[in-house]
């Protein structure tokens, strides 16, 4: 898919960091043969574990300070897979039994991580349109190459700042209507603050009129806010 949409026209530096392509060593354990010798699965995949990666069993103190104990072969007997020769895996009678008789190791590729997005198993392919073509042809040149590279089953969903882009695409209209509807209510509240303000701060220079010019104002506020919500 990557290789076919670099090499054409509408579509530019895809890339992927999936990889199925790093070395792994690949232990296949013979259930039968443990079954019959009355090894669990499990006690054979502890014995890996610890062998060759480690185990926490518990911390100490020493010298006011605490330390942790981990359980694991030593570094000469853990640095390759023949080392599983020399394991010993105990069964259920307590007999010890060599672990290579148990398990077979061989070479193999795979990748060494596998993403998933929504439970399901994905890999993630970014890039750009090609110079001179807008986002929303570069989306379709994809979604074209995907139908024809895609394998039976696979489905694809747009995610980060292309669905950002897909789901506000056509609401460019109504969030200028919404940001002048906040822009005129804030004009509106700050225009019926000022005319509060200049009302109740008249100067009454004389005592005789005073109360009937605070009616006055009074009727004009009320005037004023009525007319303001009608």
């Amino acid at each position: 898919m990557m290789a076919n949409g670099n090499a054409g026209k509408e579509l530019s530096g895809l890339y992927t960091s999936f990889s199925a392509n790093d070395p792994q060593v690949l232990v296949t354990i013979d259930r039968e043969k443990a079954k019959a010798m009355n090894i669990p699965l499990s006690q054979i995949t502890n014995t890996l574990g610890v062998f060759m990666g480690s185990e926490y069993v518990n911390d100490f103190d020493y010298n006011n300070r605490t330390y942790r104990v981990f359980v694991q072969a030593d570094q000469p007997f853990r640095m390759s897979s023949s080392d599983l020769h020399s394991y010993y895996v105990r069964s259920d009678s307590g007999m010890m039994v060599p672990l290579d008789n148990l398990v077979t190791v061989a070479q193999a590729a795979g990748p060494p991580v596998i993403g998933h997005y929504n439970l399901f198993r994905s890999v993630e392919i970014d890039g750009n349109p090609a110079p001179g073509l807008s986002s929303s042809q570069g989306l379709a040149a994809m979604e074209t190459l995907f139908n024809k590279t895609k394998m039976p089953g696979m489905r694809f969903e747009w995610t980060g700042l292309t669905l950002d882009e897909i789901e506000s695409s056509g609401k460019a209209l109504t969030i200028f209507g919404l940001g002048l509807l906040v822009i005129y209510l804030t004009l509106s509240a700050q225009y019926e603050s000022f005319a509060l303000r200049s009302l109740f701060c008249w100067p009454y220079p004389w005592r005789s009129w005073a109360r009937s010019a605070w009616l006055h104002c009074a009727v004009s506020r009320t005037t004023s806010i009525a007319r303001s919500d009608s």
